[in-house]
């Protein structure tokens, strides 16, 4: 799995050192999550896309916000001292607003369900990472979602992404092609993954 390189890896001030950890991100690392999921779209998930496409993306599917960790469902990785992957899930209908805003923001019309979850601002930015351990960060991302009722776990990505998507069972649904500047299309893909009460008892 390619990743953002470790040099960019986030240092939280008084980590300590140790095996990787799995805890709830606070607010006051926002900024910091913030900016090492956009790193990790430049880098890796959406690097062969313009700074319009990505701004695109973020517009209609936010990455990190304070909204997001302040309600405890924004999740990070932590290992000697930094964060090296984090990721968080919304329901669909508070992410997306106005029978999702697909048709006004250049999105072919779609239905993704209203009980859903959609992962947010999933990043990993360490190679240090095994992927067996990030998919142990996606599995409590989707047990949570599963045990606040949710039946679906959604990833709107780009197809070179979704291959390197550290969690299996995820299916490709339909295209999403959302317009950027210059008349540009961004080709998208919405990916699904059923969830349930199995996968609740993790969280």
């Amino acid at each position: 799995m390619d990743m953002i390189p470790s040099n960019v890896a986030g240092r939280r001030p008084g980590g300590r050192p140790g095996g990787p950890i799995i805890r709830p991100a606070r607010l006051e690392e926002t900024g910091l999550l913030s900016h090492l999921h956009l790193a990790h779209l430049w880098c890796v998930a959406m690097r062969d896309c313009s700074a319009d496409d990505i701004a695109a993306y973020l517009e209609l599917f936010p990455g990190v916000d304070p909204g997001l960790v302040a309600s405890g469902r924004y999740l990070v990785m932590e290992a000697d001292g930094q964060v090296v992957a984090g990721g968080g899930w919304s329901p669909v209908g508070e992410t997306l607003t106005a029978a999702l805003a697909i048709a006004g923001n250049g999105l072919a019309e779609t239905a993704l369900p209203r009980a859903s979850a959609i992962l947010r601002g999933v990043f990993v930015c360490d190679e240090r990472v095994a992927a067996h351990l990030t998919r142990g960060l996606m599995q409590r991302l989707e047990a949570g979602a599963a045990g606040a009722g949710h039946a679906l776990s959604l990833v709107v990505t780009t197809r070179d992404a979704a291959m390197r998507l550290p969690a299996p069972g995820y299916r490709d649904i339909c295209p999403l092609p959302l317009e950027t500047s210059g008349a540009r299309v961004l080709p998208l893909l919405q990916l699904s993954k059923r969830i349930g009460a199995a996968l609740s008892a993790v969280a």
